[in-house]
């Protein structure tokens, strides 16, 4: 039942301007009760990256041409439009890398 009412909000939350965060990526994960460790299985994505991108620990994230496949091939896996949820989320690692680039150069 708590999935169902999950999986209805989600319905609400996500839209084709959604920006997808590593939050409501986990979030639509658990709506459809499925553990870090059954992609890690099918995706082939080592399941420390997964927990990191879910926790948006961008830096302990591989270079971008490898974190866009792992995105695309979660947001595949998610039954998600791979091309949205890879680039709403690549921004949101592009502007963390651009701080952190800026505070070093400080």
């Amino acid at each position: 039942a708590e999935r169902a009412l999950l999986r209805e909000e989600l319905a609400h939350e996500i839209g084709p301007n959604t920006p997808f965060t590593g939050s409501l990526l986990r979030k639509v994960r658990e709506s459809l009760g499925v553990e870090l460790e059954e992609i890690a299985r099918f995706t082939k994505i080592n399941q420390v990256q997964l927990q990191a991108i879910e926790d948006e620990s961008f830096g302990e994230l591989p270079a971008v041409v490898y974190l866009r496949g792992f995105i695309q091939e979660i947001a595949k896996f998610l039954k998600l439009d791979p091309t949205q949820v890879a680039r709403t989320y690549l921004r949101r690692h592009t502007q963390w890398r651009s701080e952190t680039n800026r505070a070093d150069r400080a």
